[in-house]
C-alpha cells in the first residue's frame, strides 16, 4: 500500500460532486414531469450510483484511517467510537428536520402532481415514540429520510476493521469474506433489513481499492491506459443501469447494478487517490467545501425538499408549486432547495460534525490510552 494517510482533497470533492448529484436527482424525482423526470433521474442524476460510491469511498477512506490504528480490541472499539461520532449528531439534525415536515404538513393533502405518493403516509402516519426513537437511531423508516443508506453505514462499520485487517495479514480470509458478502447479496440481500445485504459487499471492494489500488494503477500505467479505464469507469458508474433490467422503477436494489456500480466507482476512485495530478480541477477549494459539507448536504436534502415543495405548494398553494408547470416548479424547487441546503449544510458542518468528531476522536484516544501498558 503507498497511499498516504493525509486528507486527499480530490477524494473529498468527489464526495461532494456525488452528494449534489443525489440532490439534484430527488429534485427531479419530486414532481411529475414526464420525459424531464425520466432523463434527469435515471440518466444524467444516477442518485443510486452516487450512494453505492458514497459505499465505496467509506471502505476505501476507513481503510486509511485504519493504517494508523493499532491491530488490537482496543483499536477496534476506538474505531467503532468514532464513527458512531462521525454518523450521528448530523443525522439526528436532519432527523429533527424530518420531523418538523411530518408536523407541519400533517394531514394536509398531497399535490396530485407530486409523483411519489409516498408522501401521503408522511403527513397521514402519527408515529409513537419508539418508532420515532427508532428512525433516530436509522433504524427505522418513520420518518422522510434516506434512512436505509445509512443503516448500511451503520451495519459496515464493525465489519470494515476486520476486512480491512484480513486484506492487510491475511489475504486468504479476506477472499473468503469478500465471497460471502457478494454471495448474500445476490442470494438473500433483498431480503434482508432495508437491502442491507446488497450492500455490504461495497464496502469490500472499496477496503479492496484501498490495499491493492496502487498496484491496479501501476499496471494501468504501465500500458498507459489510465485516462481510458477512467473514462470507461464513469461512464459504466452512471450509465451501466442501462445495460440490464434495472431501472429505479423495475428493480432499484438489484444486487447486479449495485455491483456493477461498485466495481466501477472502486476503479475511479483508485485512479483517482493514486494517479491525482490528473484529476488536479478535483482540488479547487470550492469542489473539495462542498465535499467537506456533503454528509450533512445528502442528509437534510430530502427532508428540506419535501417541506419547501409541501408548504409552498399544498398548504400557500402558490403557483407554480402546487404542481399545475411541474416542470417550472422542478427547476425553481431545485435552486431554493440547493441554496437552503448548502447553507444549512455549511452550518452543521461547522457546529455540529467538527466540535462532535472532535470529542469522538477524544474518547477513542482516551481508550486506547487506557488499556496501553505502564512503562
Amino acid at each position: 500500500m503507498h497511499v498516504s494517510l493525509k486528507h486527499k482533497s480530490e477524494l473529498q470533492s468527489f464526495r461532494g460532486i456525488a452528494a449534489l448529484v443525489v440532490l439534484i436527482h430527488h429534485c427531479f424525482m419530486y414532481f411529475n414531469t414526464g420525459t424531464v423526470r425520466y432523463v434527469a433521474g435515471e440518466l444524467f442524476f444516477n442518485a443510486h450510483a452516487a450512494v453505492v460510491a458514497f459505499y465505496v469511498l467509506s471502505g476505501y477512506v476507513l481503510s486509511l484511517a485504519l493504517r494508523g490504528e493499532q491491530k488490537s480490541l482496543p483499536g477496534y472499539v476506538s474505531f467503532l467510537i468514532r464513527r458512531i461520532f462521525r454518523i450521528y449528531p448530523a443525522l439526528w439534525v436532519a432527523m429533527l428536520i424530518a420531523l418538523v415536515y411530518t408536523m407541519v404538513l400533517k394531514g394536509v393533502p398531497l399535490s396530485v402532481n407530486v409523483a411519489d405518493p409516498s408522501w401521503i403516509g408522511f403527513r397521514n402516519s402519527d408515529p409513537e415514540w419508539p418508532r420515532i426513537v427508532a428512525a433516530f437511531l436509522a433504524i427505522g423508516a418513520a420518518l422522510p429520510m434516506p434512512v436505509w443508506s445509512i443503516f448500511a453505514e451503520l451495519v459496515a462499520a464493525p465489519i470494515v476493521p476486520i476486512l480491512f485487517w484480513s486484506a492487510c495479514y491475511k489475504p486468504r480470509w479476506f477472499g473468503a469474506l469478500f465471497a460471502s458478502l457478494l454471495l448474500a447479496s445476490f442470494l438473500i440481500g433483498q431480503a434482508t433489513r432495508m437491502n442491507v445485504g446488497v450492500y455490504l459487499v461495497d464496502f469490500a471492494i472499496g477496503v479492496a481499492a484501498c490495499v491493492w489500488g496502487s498496484s491496479f494503477v501501476a499496471i494501468l500505467r504501465r500500458k498507459k491506459i489510465v485516462p481510458g479505464v477512467a473514462i470507461l469507469a464513469l461512464l459504466s458508474l452512471w450509465f451501466g443501469r442501462l445495460i440490464g433490467p434495472w431501472s429505479f422503477e423495475a428493480n432499484y436494489h438489484s444486487p447486479g447494478a449495485a455491483l456493477l456500480e461498485a466495481l466501477s466507482a472502486a476503479t475511479l476512485i483508485a485512479i483517482i487517490a493514486i494517479d491525482s495530478n490528473r484529476f488536479s480541477i478535483l482540488r479547487k477549494s470550492r469542489l473539495v467545501s462542498l465535499g467537506d459539507i456533503s454528509y450533512s448536504l445528502y442528509l437534510i436534502h430530502l427532508p428540506i425538499l419535501a417541506l419547501v415543495a409541501g408548504y409552498l405548494g399544498d398548504v400557500l398553494l402558490i403557483r407554480p408549486f402546487e404542481g399545475s408547470q411541474p416542470v417550472a416548479a422542478t427547476f425553481l424547487i431545485l435552486f431554493i432547495v440547493l441554496a437552503i441546503c448548502l447553507s444549512i449544510s455549511a452550518f452543521i458542518y461547522r457546529f455540529v460534525e467538527r466540535p462532535w468528531n472532535s470529542i469522538g476522536r477524544a474518547i477513542a484516544n482516551r481508550c486506547n490510552e487506557s488499556t496501553r501498558p505502564a512503562r
